[in-house]
């Protein structure tokens, strides 16, 4: 239990609650974008490693994983993290505000400025398109603050 409010005081100091409130608004309106999963990202980089955050968590909460989180997948987590971070990066800010703009040449050249590949661009697209959908699951079925009604 007190590991737990250690991650719940770590999560409080490290993370702006005015720009979490802010997320939270545009996720129950479905107007999350790439800069605003980019911010997240950056929120979760600034708890420390994937590591040290799992030290936090009970045995028993997260059991399977724990187990299997070892310091070189907490290594990788971050490497993917970065990765991530570094196509949003590449994109105009046009481009992470409407994803849909994104063309074969635009994904092109969001791959030579990350430094990855055009298939891990695609991947980073498919997995926002999936978590949108997922939010705007969550938040019509009223999980998120949401009324229950299906926004359009």
């Amino acid at each position: 239990m007190a590991m737990v409010l250690s991650l719940i005081e770590e999560v409080q100091s490290k993370v702006d609650q005015s720009e979490a409130e802010e997320q939270l608004k545009k996720l129950q309106k479905n107007e999350f974008t790439l800069d605003d999963f980019r911010s997240q990202l950056r929120q979760v980089k600034k708890l420390g490693s994937f590591s040290k955050i799992m030290k936090l968590l009970p045995d028993q909460l997260l059991a399977a994983w724990h187990a299997q989180m070892d310091e070189e997948q907490s290594k990788q987590m971050e490497m993917e993290l970065k990765r991530t971070e570094s196509i949003i990066d590449s994109m105009t800010h046009t481009e992470r505000t409407d994803h849909r703009i994104l063309n074969a040449n635009r994904r092109r050249r969001i791959a030579r400025g990350s430094g990855t590949s055009v298939a891990e661009v695609n991947k980073l697209i498919k997995q926002y398109v999936e978590m949108r959908q997922m939010m705007r699951q969550l938040t019509s079925s009223g999980m998120f603050g949401g009324s229950g009604l299906k926004a359009r």
